[in-house]
């Protein structure tokens, strides 16, 4: 695992307490071992908290979860200039584009393992900084840490199902039949938004909106034997959650809708403990086996999909994502248990894990796939035009060919609009990536 960076090597003194002078060069090694010297002017660096925070709708005060932090984030412009400044801009232009983990030297942390992420801005200042070449990049901080593969995540994904569905099965308590006519509403109407609510994620596609309408129908018909049978109540509302997300079209709009559900979720309270009933505990297992399933399903999907990924910051948003989404689960799992610390301790309000190590395998394996795959993405690139250009030529000049799905790709990213479909003006930014 690599190492986090420590802030307080931010004031570095040598031994006898004087200021270190800071250094003029930072050099960044490439994963190939390519190092590359250049320049820099200011730096800066920085480093989230990782807390989930949560109002109590039945009362004063705020809880917060804290869940870490990143690690550190180092934004620079790299600045070449002198005899042999174009090869040696390109070279690092290159060994940026390598796959893999780099070191970069840096004026205050010394050396750190780093990734690029997200775009390089390049600017070539030919009048106004006497031919000069500067890339503006992200440097991120990485352990470097990998883990899972294709079967064990498939594997805690079917561990964790069968935990959650089991736990569910132990904890409703639907023997009196007045908590169980009030479950059955519940569960109708629950089953009613999850439809409503993915149908519209899915935009319509048939083959899903079909499999989620014969589950669903399935639930309503027999709802009443389900309820006598929780174990496979659990199982039902697991497939139906599940059914969109086994046709890939769409998949970002799914994606959104999984969070939606969860946060949905994640952002109702339980009534105040002298009020807690039976009625009250099942719904919040009832809640807790669907958010379970979502994120797990949500998850899944954000490997499943890396399809429709094009960027490496593609691939690096859904890993956060996935792990912000666990975060937030856990978050609000801790506060119901938290709460139902307060009241009446019985089978249903004691908090065993079932399905939680299966949850945190599944969502770190994955996050592990999406930074290794990073690296197969594309890095964005923009500069700025230091004279006007038709987009024919420049798109061949940045992509060497002007065939007709590159040529419409870069139209469509850059947002050409009116005559800049016949030249692009001086002064435009323009994006590509390589």
């Amino acid at each position: 695992m690599g190492r986090f960076f420590d802030f307080s090597r931010l004031f570095q003194t040598s031994f006898d307490g004087t200021p270190v002078l800071t250094p003029q060069k930072a050099v960044y090694k490439s994963p190939k071992g390519q190092k590359i010297t250049f320049d820099f002017e200011d730096v800066e660096s920085s480093i989230s908290k990782k807390s989930a925070v949560f109002e109590s709708a039945s009362g004063s005060g705020t809880y917060v979860q804290s869940n870490g932090h990143t690690s550190g984030r180092f934004p620079m412009v790299a600045i070449f200039h002198g005899p042999g400044y174009e090869k040696r801009a390109s070279a690092f232009l290159g060994a940026l584009l390598e796959d893999g983990v780099g070191v970069l030297t840096h004026p205050v942390y010394g050396a750190v393992n780093v990734v690029p992420v997200g775009e390089i801005a390049r600017t070539d200042a030919f009048k106004s900084a006497a031919n000069q070449t500067m890339f503006a990049v992200s440097f991120y901080e990485t352990t470097g840490l990998q883990v899972g593969g294709a079967k064990s995540l498939n594997q805690s994904f079917d561990a964790l199902l069968d935990a959650s569905a089991a736990d569910f099965s132990d904890k409703a308590s639907l023997d009196d039949p007045v908590s169980a006519e009030t479950f059955k509403q519940r569960l109708e109407n629950t089953v009613k938004t999850i439809q409503s609510t993915m149908r519209k994620a899915s935009q319509g596609v048939s083959a899903v909106t079909d499999g989620m309408d014969d589950i669903g129908d399935s639930i309503n018909r027999g709802i009443d034997l389900l309820v006598g049978s929780p174990l496979g109540m659990a199982r039902q509302v697991q497939m139906l959650i599940g059914a969109p997300r086994r046709m890939n079209d769409s998949a970002q709009a799914k994606l959104d809708g999984y969070r939606n559900m969860a946060r949905d979720i994640f952002n109702r309270t339980l009534s105040e403990p002298s009020e807690y009933s039976e009625d009250t505990i099942n719904q919040f297992h009832l809640d807790r086996l669907i958010s379970q399933t979502v994120v797990a399903n949500h998850t899944m999907l954000s490997v499943e999909a890396v399809g429709q990924y094009l960027t490496r910051d593609d691939y690096l948003t859904a890993a956060d994502v996935a792990a912000t989404l666990l975060e937030e689960y856990q978050a609000w799992h801790d506060l119901q248990y938290a709460e139902f610390a307060e009241s009446e301790v019985w089978a249903a309000t004691t908090d065993t894990g079932d399905g939680l190590a299966d949850l945190r395998a599944l969502v770190a394996g994955i996050c592990g796939q999406l930074v290794g795959l990073s690296f197969q993405g594309k890095t964005r690139m923009v500069a700025e035009l230091e004279g006007s250009r038709t987009p024919l030529d420049l798109c061949f000049e940045l992509y060497g060919t002007t065939a007709p799905d590159t040529f419409d790709h870069f139209c469509s990213v850059n947002g050409l609009h009116g005559d800049e479909f016949f030249l692009i003006g001086k002064g435009r930014e323009v994006v590509w990536y390589v």
